[in-house]
């Protein structure tokens, strides 16, 4: 056999490969969170915190909450998406998102924040919608 026979099925297996391995990550995405039920919620923090507290709420459905989205201060990441789910703004927008979105919970994902700015937040909140739960993300080791 010529070795461009070898190649040339050595580029067709990686494509094929490669091409199935993504059918089943975005098929398995795809069904994973049409199915969740659960209470809408909103992490607060793009970042490494919003990005555990998101792999937590998926990974563990006993806490019963839905993610619908991030939001985050920086504004340039507004508009992206961040393990397939929408940066949808500020803390601007945030009264908007959850008369919109019927945003029950906000889960706060980042360390550094003034008890003060945690307290106007939960009172802008409660204003929108009195029932609306305000937590911070807590990670303990034992």
């Amino acid at each position: 056999f010529s070795r461009a026979v070898f190649v040339i099925y050595l580029g067709i297996m990686l494509v094929v490969f490669s091409v199935s391995r993504l059918f089943f990550r975005i098929l398995d995405e795809k069904i994973t969170r049409r199915n969740v039920k659960g209470i809408p919620t909103l992490i607060y923090g793009a970042g490494k915190g919003g990005i555990m507290a998101l792999h937590e709420l998926e990974n563990t459905r006993e806490y019963g909450l839905r993610v619908i989205g991030f939001i985050d201060d920086n504004r340039e990441l507004w508009g992206r998406k961040l393990e397939g789910y929408p940066i949808m703004g500020g803390r601007e927008q945030i009264k908007e998102l959850v008369k919109s979105h019927g945003i029950m919970e906000v889960i706060i994902s980042f360390r550094k924040l003034s008890e003060e700015w945690y307290e106007d937040l939960k009172a802008e909140l409660g204003l929108v919608k009195p029932e609306i739960r305000l937590r911070r993300l807590s990670i303990r080791i034992e």
